[in-house]
């Protein structure tokens, strides 16, 4: 994960200030201004919280630090921040050299996807998951919280055993914050396609695509309400309405 932040972080506009930034009980974010603003989000993974000092406000000097802490909390606000700037310099800068579409990744795959393929889907991401059930006849989903774990829902300790043995990987960005993206790109290697999905997935893309072959996020839209729902507990639908699907491809 440090290197994959080293990265981010020589690509995207660093001359930005933080003007907010909070971690809620499902999504944290970051707010930057230069001459723009950008929102950079994090999933926040309660179970794997424990008690630690509070993180020290992110910036390009310590930011590699808090990506490779021990602390989540400080994982957490390292990969917010770093959404955010990648979100500026995509964005308000519109600086990047992959192709870009506003659309939302479960019509991307529908049109991808072959009956015969065997899917491996890392994190409970429910809508989706359901959506492709009836275009695959073998779909494997892992989930690290015990308590999102749903009927047929496999424990994350299972995925390195099955990774190998499916040729399409669609992983929750949440792997990019809890420390399991390593072990995940190693043992997928030999798939057809690698897809990284979600809005902690909002790392710039000419980046992540190193990595994988489509990245699909989301561009908040509205900010200060996307803010406030946060604040309230809001999780991924919250952003429903205030924010904007894209997938991004190699150009």
């Amino acid at each position: 994960m440090r290197r994959i932040v080293s990265e981010a972080l020589s690509i995207t506009h660093s001359a930005c200030v933080i003007e907010d930034i909070c971690i809620g009980i499902r999504y944290a974010y970051c707010a930057v201004r230069s001459n723009g603003t950008a929102l950079g989000l994090c999933f926040v993974p309660l179970e794997d919280i424990s008690h630690s000092t509070l993180p020290e406000p992110p910036s390009i000097d310590n930011v590699l630090s808090l990506a490779s802490s021990a602390s989540m909390l400080d994982r957490i606000i390292s990969v917010a921040y770093i959404n955010a700037l990648s979100q500026y310099t995509l964005w308000v800068r519109k600086e990047a050299e992959c192709m870009i579409s506003k659309e939302g990744i479960t019509g991307f795959l529908v049109r991808t996807l072959r009956k015969t393929d065997r899917v491996a889907v890392i994190g409970n991401m429910v809508p989706l998951v359901e959506a492709l059930r009836g275009y695959v006849d073998n779909i494997y989903v892992f989930e690290r919280n015990p308590t999102m774990r749903s009927a047929g829902v496999l424990p994350d300790s299972l995925e390195y055993e099955f990774l190998e043995k499916c040729n399409i990987v669609i992983v929750s960005g949440a792997a990019l914050v809890n420390g399991t993206i390593s072990p995940i790109l190693r043992f997928s290697k030999s798939a057809d396609i690698r897809v990284i999905v979600g809005p902690t997935a909002q790392m710039h893309p000419d980046v992540l695509l190193r990595y994988f072959d489509v990245v699909a996020s989301v561009v908040v839209k509205d900010i200060p309400e996307a803010m406030r729902r946060i604040r309230l507990g809001g999780g991924r639908r919250s952003l429903s309405g205030i924010s904007v699907d894209y997938v991004a491809r190699p150009s």
